[in-house]
C-alpha cells in the first residue's frame, strides 16, 4: 500500500510538473476559468434554457459582412423588449427559437415587432406583441413554456413558430419527450440538467479539460479524424458536411433509441438531413411523429383555454437558396430530397389536424429569399426575411382568423379606428 501511494504521489508530481511546462511553452493555449463576460441566458429546470430577466446587451452582428453592433435588453418577465403593457385589449405571444428572438436585429426590425406594428396599421388600436423566442429553443420547449404561462399572461392568440431547419431535430437532442409503444407523445422522466455552455462557474470537470496534459491526450486520439476530415474537406467540403451531418443524426438518434439522457447540447443545432433526403427513414418518421404530437398538445392546451393556435413555418435557407456552402443544389442528387420536405412535414400535420399555419415557404420563394437571409452559419432569417413574415402572418390573421373566430372580432372592433 505503501509503494502504491509513493508511486501515485510521484506520478501526479510529475503531472503537476509537466502541466506547468506546457503552461510555460504554450501559454496561448491556456484556457482561462473565468468567463469574461456575464452570459445571456440560464439553466431553466423545466425547458433547460431561459433568457435572464432584466437584460441589457450588445451583440456584434457575425452575421453579414457589417459589423453592426446590436443593443437588446429583456424586461422583468425575460422576454426580449420592452415591458409588457398593463392596459391592452389584444395580445399575441410568439413562442420560438434564436429567429424569434433576433437579438442580431434591433428590436423594431424583428418579426413580433414588426407583426405588432402592421397589426395597429390594420385597425387593432390596442395590441400588444411579446416575443418569447430564446436562441437554442425547440418546439418541445416552447410547449413547456407556453404551458406553464398562458395562465399568467392571457394572450388572445399563440403563434408556435417552427424552424424547418433544425426544429425536428432539436426534440430528438433535449429529450424532454418521447413516444410510448402506442406512438403516443408522453415525457421522458429524465433529470433535467445544467448545459456545459450556461454554466457561470467552472467546476472540477471544467478544470480537468483545462488542463495542457488532458487537452493533450483528446488531440492525440482525434488525430486520426481529423486528418481524414481535412482530407475530405479538401476532395469535397460539401460531401464532407453531409457526412458531418450524418454521423450526428446517428448518434442522436442511437441516444434516443436507447431511451438515454439528454447528451448534446441544447444550442446544437444543424440541417435535419435525414428529413431532408430520406423522409421514409426511420429517425425521419420518429421525428415526424414527435413534431405532430408536440403541436397537438400546443394546440390542445390553447383550445382549453380559448386561446387561438397559430403554427408559422418558417424554410431553411438551404431549400431556397443557392450561395452558400450546403444548398439544394447540392442536394438534388438524392432521390428523396424535395426542397419542400421539411415545411410539408409540418404542414401536412397542421392540416391533418384542423390547425391554422402559415408556411412562409411560397411567399420567401416569391420575395427572392437569395435576400432574405444572412449568409452565416446559423441560418437566420435577416430584417427583410422577417419583415416579408410579419406582413404575411399579420394578414393571414386580419383574414382568417378574426374574422372566424367571435371573441376575437368584438376585441378587434372595440379596438378599431373611425377610419377603419
Amino acid at each position: 500500500m505503501k509503494n502504491v501511494i509513493v508511486i501515485l504521489l510521484i506520478t501526479l508530481a510529475l503531472l503537476f510538473a509537466f502541466e506547468i511546462i506546457l503552461r510555460v511553452i504554450f501559454p496561448e493555449k491556456t484556457m482561462t476559468l473565468i468567463r469574461p463576460r456575464p452570459l445571456a441566458y440560464e439553466f431553466n429546470k423545466d425547458y433547460l434554457v431561459s433568457l435572464k430577466p432584466n437584460l441589457e446587451k450588445t451583440y456584434v452582428s457575425k452575421e453579414s459582412d457589417s459589423s453592426d453592433v446590436i443593443y437588446w435588453r429583456t424586461n422583468k418577465d425575460s422576454f426580449r423588449g420592452n415591458d409588457l403593457k398593463e392596459n391592452r385589449q389584444f395580445r399575441i405571444i410568439v413562442y420560438g427559437d434564436s429567429n424569434v428572438e433576433a437579438r442580431f436585429s434591433k428590436l423594431e426590425n424583428t418579426f413580433v415587432y414588426k407583426l405588432e406594428r402592421y397589426l395597429q396599421e390594420s385597425g387593432i388600436k390596442s395590441i400588444e406583441a411579446i416575443n418569447a423566442g430564446v436562441a437554442g429553443f425547440g418546439p418541445d420547449q416552447s410547449l413547456i413554456r407556453f404551458a406553464k404561462e398562458i395562465d399568467i399572461y392571457n394572450p388572445n392568440i399563440v403563434i408556435f413558430h417552427i424552424f424547418a431547419d433544425n426544429d425536428f431535430g432539436d426534440i430528438i437532442r433535449n429529450r424532454l419527450f418521447e413516444l410510448d409503444s402506442d406512438g403516443n407523445l408522453i415525457e421522458t422522466g429524465h433529470r433535467k440538467t445544467i448545459d456545459p455552455l450556461l454554466k457561470e462557474k467552472p467546476d472540477f470537470i471544467d478544470f480537468v479539460s483545462s488542463l495542457r496534459i488532458v487537452k493533450g491526450i483528446r488531440n492525440l486520439k482525434s488525430f486520426a479524424i481529423r486528418e481524414e476530415t481535412v482530407k475530405r474537406k479538401t476532395e469535397d467540403p460539401v460531401e464532407s458536411l453531409i457526412q458531418q451531418y450524418q454521423s450526428y443524426i446517428k448518434q442522436e438518434y442511437s441516444v434516443y433509441k436507447q431511451s438515454k439522457p439528454r447528451y448534446f447540447s441544447v444550442f446544437a443545432d444543424y440541417y435535419d438531413l435525414d428529413v431532408a433526403l430520406f423522409p421514409d427513414a426511420e429517425s425521419s418518421k420518429t421525428k415526424i411523429k414527435l413534431m405532430d404530437g408536440i403541436i397537438k398538445r400546443a394546440r390542445n392546451i390553447a383550445d382549453s383555454k380559448r386561446v387561438y393556435f397559430i403554427v408559422l413555418i418558417q424554410p431553411s435557407i438551404i431549400d431556397l437558396t443557392k450561395n452558400i456552402t450546403l444548398s439544394y443544389e447540392h442536394l438534388q442528387k438524392y432521390p428523396g430530397y424535395k426542397k419542400t420536405n421539411l415545411t410539408n412535414a409540418v404542414k401536412n400535420i397542421c392540416i391533418s389536424n384542423n390547425i391554422d399555419f402559415v408556411n412562409l415557404f411560397d411567399i420567401f420563394s416569391k420575395n427572392n429569399p437569395e435576400v432574405l437571409f444572412y449568409k452565416g452559419k446559423t441560418h437566420h432569417w435577416n430584417d427583410q426575411g422577417q419583415e416579408v413574415a410579419a406582413k404575411e402572418t399579420a394578414l393571414y390573421i386580419i383574414n382568417k382568423i378574426i374574422p372566424k373566430n367571435h371573441s376575437l372580432t368584438i376585441r378587434f372592433r372595440q379596438g378599431a379606428t373611425d377610419s377603419h
